[in-house]
């Protein structure tokens, strides 16, 4: 698939929020050591560290086609996650089944994900040196979101593939608000396992109609065993066949707006 531009000539972007998460198979409940190695590696990029919360079914939701997890809820619930945060940017998670990162972006504090991997990485590097840490799941998800006054103009910037209206669009009037359509699809790039989710909706923003367009592309390689391989060679893969998503999903006239101008795309 060739690519119309690369992600170093965009100056502006879509997103809302980047997860990166690894799950393990169960580790057992970390130790305090190792808690206090990733507690000084993270305090070294800048984050604090928070008490502790319980996780809840919600941290097993996937678009998977299949479920990879069959814990039972008692046990989730049982299992308690050390937070690390920088206010309003990052927040990462770590307990026995899951290592976690999420960026909440706003348009002016996007970082680089090169500097998540990172981030990511050398927390996994200390997590693996437990014996019988094996990986179950590896993925990357970045959620996109705009807003458009008129739909016409919002169809000028995105392939219709992706808005997809046409299936039943005959029965939802789209001039009344809450009018939603909503589509799932599972499928492989590269090598790479691919979850697409987009949402079509409207309602007010500002006493004003606005047209929503939500997209989320999440890759993930499923694993059995091995953590030989580098996790930040893994991520860079991820994040490369995310991008290769997103640009398709433009027409021309949004990728020369992202890459003239940093405040991204529509009306709000």
């Amino acid at each position: 698939m060739e690519l119309r531009c690369s992600r170093d000539e965009l100056k502006g972007h879509t997103l809302r929020l980047i997860v990166t998460r690894i799950d393990f198979h169960d580790i057992f409940e970390i130790d305090e050591l190792t808690l206090k190695q990733i507690n000084t590696l993270l305090k070294s990029y800048g984050l604090k560290s928070n008490e502790p919360v319980q996780l809840s079914e919600e941290d097993f939701f996937f678009n998977d086609p299949l479920n990879f997890t069959h814990l039972p809820i008692d046990y989730i619930t049982d299992v308690k996650s050390q937070i690390f945060y920088i206010d309003d940017d990052l927040t990462l998670e770590v307990n026995q089944l899951f290592l976690r990162l999420v960026q909440t972006v706003e348009n002016r504090n996007y970082r680089n994900y090169s500097s998540i991997e990172e981030i990511v990485s050398n927390t996994f590097n200390i997590l693996k040196e437990r014996e019988g840490v094996r990986i179950r799941r590896t993925s990357i998800k970045k959620v996109n979101e705009v807003f458009f006054i008129d739909l016409d103009d919002l169809r000028s910037y995105f392939k219709e593939d992706v808005i997809n209206l046409n299936q039943y669009s005959g029965h939802i009037n789209w001039s009344l608000p809450k009018s939603k359509s909503r589509l799932i699809q599972n499928f492989r790039l590269n090598d790479c396992l691919v979850n697409f989710v987009r949402v079509f909706d409207n309602g007010m923003m500002n006493n004003e109609p606005v047209f929503r367009l939500y997209t989320e592309f999440e890759t993930y390689f499923y694993f059995q065993n091995s953590v030989d391989e580098e996790m930040e060679n893994l991520l860079t893969i991820l994040n490369d066949n995310i991008f290769i998503l997103f640009e398709g999903s433009l027409n021309d006239k949004a990728i020369e707006k992202l890459k003239s101008s940093d405040e991204g795309i529509g009306d709000y």
